[in-house]
């Protein structure tokens, strides 16, 4: 890659981290002030809307987009087709998810205040159909991509700032949702004219077919991760709604904790392509250093949020919210497993074996079903955050299951035992200090302690990890997608 090909890639990613990492400011500070001004019940209600909301996206995207973004960014000359028969194939999805949004609020019991609220949010759908990210993502317009989610999330969270005062304002919020993904749109349509790109539907049936049946391994697998993701919660809301807004906001702090693991992994993603090319033998002194020092870092950080969760939760949704603690205290342990399964998931997919990706993705969604119809109705939002972990370790189990018959003998339980001792004592120490800011960081450090006795490999791993990223080959060519 030329010196000026790095700099525009490095400032590909700086474009799209910031503006993601922007958005999701904007978006918690909102969720954040709608739990401290609607009541739980109602907060409660928002979560389960945007959690409708994120599940029927995917299926009106149903990969669409990546497959779109592919052919944009290897033939051009294609791009006013693609941007016609994308958002016409989309409509379609659209047309048969908002009538299945709208429906299952009330095959679900919800009350009417919420069945309208996801009705609102329904709406967005429609919109939806003109998210253009992909079309701008295979012109490799980054800057148009960066600002469109964090236009989205910096209108919704102005607006609910002004416009939602009081416990009355909960369908306000519906409203909101609808107009920031319209604008969103609206912002894609604009550079899409600016391009001189029509804005057109047509439905040629046999190209349709042909994108439906290209995308549909990626949309079944953001079906199925979408499933894994989103069942808890309606669950929760099936049996027991009371305790929606606990889970809701302990899972809302979770989520934005969890998206490390995609950009970690993502980023050491070209290095094990690299080294699973070049030498096995470097390959997996390299997967052996990451999982170390991805499982002792992930693991310090859930130490720390276990301590102190009943507290954070207070601290940013209101006093109320403090019964979220001991779900996010569960919960966040799903942190440490994930990053550590991401090590088999994405190995497989470096060594063309995604397949196997989609198969433990597809047990992890079972064993979200069967666990949470065990767990939740009886324990409420802390049975949801069992039912987390639970299936992240099934998710991790099957694809190292997967990994070390197709690639070889990965790190996995033996490598996970001192950390697990690190934990062990982190918590012994925290019970001993009766203040929990202060005993979470007190338990990081005797953690740590454990770590540098136990573990003093941990500094060459690190090493060993920045080196890796500087191999010959990478700096010779592009990495190559499989």
């Amino acid at each position: 890659m030329s010196a000026g090909g790095q700099r525009r890639t490095l400032l590909d990613f700086i474009l799209l981290s910031g503006g993601e990492g922007l958005s999701k400011v904007a978006g918690f500070v909102a969720f954040a002030y709608l739990a401290r001004t609607l009541t739980s019940d109602d907060y409660g209600a928002v979560e389960l809307a945007a959690s409708f909301a994120v599940f029927f996206s995917l299926m009106v995207d149903f990969g669409l987009g990546t497959i779109g973004a592919r052919e944009t960014s290897q033939a051009r000359e294609r791009v006013h087709d693609f941007a016609t028969w994308i958002p016409s194939a989309r409509l379609l999805l659209s047309l048969i998810a908002l009538p299945v949004m709208a429906v299952l609020p009330m095959l679900m019991g919800q009350p009417e205040r919420t069945t309208h609220l996801v009705w609102l949010f329904a709406v967005s759908m429609l919109f939806l159909t003109w998210n253009q990210r992909w079309l701008f993502q295979g012109l490799e317009q980054m800057r148009v991509v960066a600002g469109a989610q964090l236009l989205r999330m910096v209108v919704f969270a102005a607006l609910v700032l002004v416009a939602v005062r009081s416990q009355d304002d909960l369908l306000t919020v519906g409203i909101i949702e609808a107009t920031a993904v319209g604008l969103m749109a609206a912002y894609f349509l604009g550079h899409q004219l600016k391009r001189k790109i029509p804005i057109r539907l047509a439905w040629p049936k046999a190209h349709l077919t042909k994108l439906y049946k290209d995308a549909s391994s990626v949309g079944l697998g953001q079906m199925v991760w979408a499933f894994n993701q989103q069942t808890p919660i309606f669950i929760i809301a099936t049996f027991m709604a009371s305790e929606l807004a606990w889970f809701g906001s302990a899972n809302r702090i979770f989520v934005s904790l969890s998206t490390f693991s995609m950009l970690y992994h993502f980023n050491l993603f070209p290095t094990f392509s690299r080294l699973l090319r070049e030498s096995k033998e470097a390959y997996f002194e390299t997967v052996q250093s990451s999982f170390r020092f991805s499982i002792w870092g992930s693991s310090l950080i859930a130490l720390g949020l276990t301590v102190v969760a009943t507290d954070v939760c207070a601290l940013v949704f209101g006093d109320d919210f403090a019964a979220s603690g001991p779900a996010l205290a569960v919960m966040i342990w799903s942190l440490p497993i994930t990053l550590a399964s991401g090590h088999p998931r994405w190995s497989l997919i470096a060594a063309g074996k995604q397949r196997y990706v989609l198969v433990s993705q597809i047990c992890g969604a079972v064993s979200t079903a069967a666990l949470g119809f065990l767990l939740i109705p009886r324990y409420g939002a802390l049975g949801a955050g069992m039912t987390n972990v639970g299936a992240s370790l099934v998710v991790w189990a099957v694809a190292q299951f997967y990994a070390r018959q197709f690639i070889g003998k990965l790190p996995f339980i033996v490598a996970s035992l001192k950390p697990a001792v690190g934990v062990g004592a982190g918590l012994a120490t925290a019970q001993l200090i009766d203040n929990a800011w202060i005993a979470g960081p007190v338990g990081g450090i005797a953690m740590l302690a454990v770590a540098a006795v136990s573990d003093r490999a941990l500094v060459d791993d690190v090493k060993r990890l920045a080196g890796a990223r500087k191999g010959p080959a990478a700096e010779a060519s592009d990495p190559v997608e499989e």
